[in-house]
């Protein structure tokens, strides 16, 4: 499946995913269809998102349940890699 990430969502996925999960980000490398565009499987779309998912639970909320702006930028993340 492709799918088109910015660069700032290809930047936070290096420095926290990336750490986490090495094999599968070497996966999206440099972007097999050209910059910031990936042609991926399913099974990395479904690692990422969860990964995304648990993550946004973990820190994307402040004090009084609302979204903060990690949470906001996860949200995104998640929306691009479920398709």
């Amino acid at each position: 499946m492709n799918i088109k990430i910015s660069a700032e969502q290809y930047k936070y996925l290096e420095s926290t995913f990336a750490k986490e999960y090495a094999n599968v980000f070497e996966k999206l490398g440099v972007g097999k269809l050209g910059r910031n565009l990936f042609d991926l499987d399913e099974d990395v779309l479904c690692m990422v998102r969860d990964w995304a998912s648990e993550k946004l639970l973990r820190v994307g909320f402040d004090k009084d349940y609302q979204v903060n702006q990690e949470g906001k930028f996860l949200e995104d993340i998640i929306d691009v890699f479920y398709r």
